[in-house]
């Protein structure tokens, strides 16, 4: 590392004009293409000459077998031998067409959108098999002067430097002055050693930049400006140090890590990423990369839990029910799948599909042309594979009805049938973890504080009413007479024992009707008998005319009946539509539902809702075709059928 006077920085990473970074010599020659250039061209001033690289430099520490060497040959890649000259430049004369740029072979055609073909290798990771690697299709050169001052500033450092805030959408070297680029040198000097700096966004996002750009790269001696194991590590770092406070980071750095490992042929950081990696299963578009199925740990079990399984555990109205439920769904149904995975294994070649993404490097950030790369990945996929997303899916059902029976809930969730090893991890870890129904749910001990304020169960006594009124009274006289100009009058006090009289006497005789001034009629005043039948209520007539009154009286009592019969007939309908559902039959499910005047599915939810009432939980169940008796239900169907609908006939009356 060399220290420089901030003074000179300028110079440092000043590139001149009509430079390049080609001009310094690229760190792997290149073969140069002669390219005919239209006049029109020409005329513009473009480059009579394309340059492409041949191969591509081996990361440094690689744990994965390289690709034949043969990939850079220039055998098989549809130049005739004729047009080469010494210097190995291929010449085409003017005037004709080019000759068609395949790969290193006949294996390896040019595919629209993709460059030339650098190598492919098979990297051994559990779901990656294979990479294939291809240049850029197309070139520019804006971001030519920044790669040069990238090489520049390599191995510069600034000792002392105080912070200057940066901000850049795409932040460049020669958008800082001299004293923002010493502070930027002792930020990237902090965080090779292992520390974190103060940065704002724009310093983090350049030294990214810089890292994926020089990462990999090799000077004229032929060492690296930055290893490919240095460069990811120092990745890594920046978005377990920044993240925080730079939220952006977890979107961008899964992507761009991901490029940077299967450019360079290296294996995920997952140890050195710790707990950022639940958001890379969260976020990443090949999350594939990063999990290891053998391993069974926590981000591979979220992985089948969130995203291959075709059922929701986190949506049941149980799981659902507070957030103390849901952590305890939460636990059980990551520790259940830990042992069906243990037990039972994961699969990782039979039934899964094997897919191939193509993927374009480094999307959204700066990136030279000799950098940027087309990447096709065959992998294999648990989501794309219907047989392992239904299984995954059975098993998690079988497994919430384990939990369900835990709350005491004999309700149960309707799925296909399991292997047997699945089945018997699932139950084996149960056994073990709730051996008992409603084990987690016991009660609290109760407060003998609480106890205190609850009143002794006692009879209805007529005389114990009896001395409470009386006393109540007893507080009333003591009130009045304190808030009054003298004692309570012998008058109020006889009112007030009248009045205790006659409300004795209503209560075990018939009130009889007191005559009211001519031209007043009063309603008898009595409540109706049946509960909730609001057309019973009492109501003052007025002085109507007979015949109006009749009339009005007899729509009443035809409405009454009208309603009485239409809820006798959902009554009988609730009893045929249950024996229908015990019975399996489907069609005398429609015919009860249809003298019910209802849906199939209204009728049993309004059955289900009224059982829930009754019993503390639903009857039936939906079963695909019809709706069925949930098993345990089915001895006591037809008498909590009965009961629906004995309360339908209350509400008739």
């Amino acid at each position: 590392m060399t220290a420089v006077d901030t003074h000179d920085m300028k110079s440092a990473y000043d590139v001149g004009p009509g430079k390049s970074a080609a001009d310094g010599g690229l760190p792997h020659e290149p073969v140069e293409i002669e390219i005919p250039v239209p006049e029109r061209l020409a005329s513009a001033g473009s480059s009579p000459a394309q340059v492409m690289p041949t191969s591509v430099p081996p990361a440094s520490g690689a744990s994965f077998p390289l690709p034949p060497a043969s990939y850079a040959s220039r055998e098989g890649s549809g130049i005739p031998r004729s047009a080469s000259d010494a210097t190995g430049t291929a010449r085409v004369p003017a005037g004709e067409p080019l000759p068609p740029r395949s790969a290193s072979g006949p294996d390896h055609p040019r595919m629209p959108g993709f460059g030339k073909f650098l190598g492919s290798y098979e990297p051994g990771l559990p779901l990656v098999k294979k990479v294939s690697v291809y240049a850029w299709h197309t070139t520019y050169n804006y971001y030519d002067a920044f790669l040069s001052a990238a090489e520049k500033l390599s191995g510069v450092t600034s000792e002392e430097a105080e912070y200057r805030p940066f901000f850049s959408y795409m932040p460049q070297y020669s958008q800082l002055d001299r004293d923002q680029l010493a502070y930027y040198l002792k930020i990237r000097d902090g965080i090779a050693s292992g520390e974190t700096p103060r940065a704002d966004y724009g310093y983090i996002l350049l030294l990214i930049y810089e890292l994926i750009n020089l990462g990999g790269r090799r000077r004229e001696d032929g060492e690296y400006y930055v290893s490919p194991t240095e460069a990811l590590g120092m990745l890594v770092d920046i978005w377990k140090g920044y993240r925080g406070d730079n939220p952006r980071l977890d979107d961008q750095l899964t992507e761009w890590i991901c490029d940077f490992c299967l450019i360079h042929r290296l294996a995920p950081p997952l140890a050195r990423m710790g707990s950022v990696m639940a958001d890379v299963i969260r976020r990443a578009r090949l999350r594939e990369f990063y999990l290891d199925p053998m391993s069974g740990g926590d981000f591979f079990v979220d992985y089948l839990l969130y995203f291959v399984s075709g059922y929701d555990f986190r949506k049941s109205r149980f799981a659902s029910a507070d957030a103390e439920t849901l952590r305890f769904y939460t636990e059980h149904m990551r520790g259940m799948l830990c042992e069906v995975l243990k037990k039972a294994g994961a699969d990782t070649s039979g039934s899964l599909t094997r897919r191939t993404a193509v993927r374009d490097a480094y999307i959204g950030a700066l990136c030279h042309p000799s950098v940027k790369r087309k990447i096709t990945v065959e992998y294999l996929s648990y989501s794309a594979s219907v047989e392992t997303k239904m299984l995954l899916s059975n098993t998690i059902k079988y497994a919430e009805n384990r939990l369900r029976q835990s709350f005491g809930v004999r309700s149960k969730l309707s799925h296909g049938k399991l292997p047997d090893a699945a089945a018997a991890a699932v139950d084996a870890y149960f056994d073990e973890k709730l051996p008992s129904a409603g084990k987690h749910r016991e009660a609290p001990p109760e407060d003998d504080y609480e106890s205190k304020y609850d009143r002794p169960y006692a009879p209805a006594d007529v005389g114990s009413a009896a001395r409470i009124e009386e006393s109540s009274w007893a507080v009333t006289d003591i009130l009045t007479s304190a808030f009054a100009d003298g004692p309570v009058s012998a008058g109020h006090r006889a009112a007030r024992e009248e009045s205790t009289a006659a409300d004795g006497a209503r209560n075990t005789v018939p009130v009889e009707r007191e005559e009211l001034p001519a031209g007043q009629t009063e309603a008898s005043g009595e409540k109706a008998a049946a509960a909730g039948n609001q057309n019973e209520a009492s109501v003052e007539l007025k002085d109507l005319p007979s015949g109006q009154a009749e009339a009005s009286g007899e729509q009443n009592v035809a409405a009454g009946k009208q309603n009485s019969a239409a809820d006798g007939e959902t009554a009988r309908a609730v009893i045929d539509f249950v024996a229908a559902a015990a019975a399996g039959d489907r069609a005398a499910q429609k015919r009860a539902a249809d003298a019910a005047g209802m849906l199939p599915d209204a009728l049993a939810e309004k059955i289900n809702a009224a059982a829930y009432d009754i019993t503390g939980d639903v009857l039936l169940y939906f079963a695909g075709q019809m709706w069925r008796v949930i098993d345990e239900y089915e001895a006591d169907a037809v008498r909590t059928a009965g009961l629906i609908a004995k309360g339908d006939e209350g509400n008739a009356k």
